[in-house]
């Protein structure tokens, strides 16, 4: 499957990133954080979870990239209770380790296959 994604080099001092989203949103795809604690609803239809799957695995093979996946502007499911947020991949090396506590605060053209 090819995927398109837009690319963002940040940098953090002498270090730069490689930050990729999906270039068309995972419209119908939503993750929520239910209780503030480290685990959630993810639902979906077919196109988006295989999209979603596609950028998983691309997380898994490429080591440098970090993959920002913007849920929250998804369409809403009344029957996921919470607040939507966003999902973010990364390789362990990369250094991206979550906060610890309550949740994660609000998320701060290439082809991917």
């Amino acid at each position: 499957m090819r995927l398109r994604v837009r690319e963002f080099r940040p940098r953090t001092g002498p270090l730069e990133h490689r930050v990729v989203q999906p270039w068309h949103p995972l419209r119908h795809t939503t993750l929520n954080d239910p209780l503030g604690e480290r685990w959630g609803y993810l639902l979906g239809d077919h196109d988006g979870l295989s999209r979603l799957a596609a950028l998983f695995s691309f997380a898994a093979f490429s080591r440098h990239t970090i993959v920002h996946v913007p849920l929250r502007e998804s369409l809403p499911r009344t029957f996921a209770p919470g607040m939507p947020v966003d999902l973010v991949l990364a390789h362990l090396r990369q250094g991206c380790v979550p906060p610890r506590g309550h949740g994660s605060g609000p998320a701060s053209g290439t082809a991917a296959r």
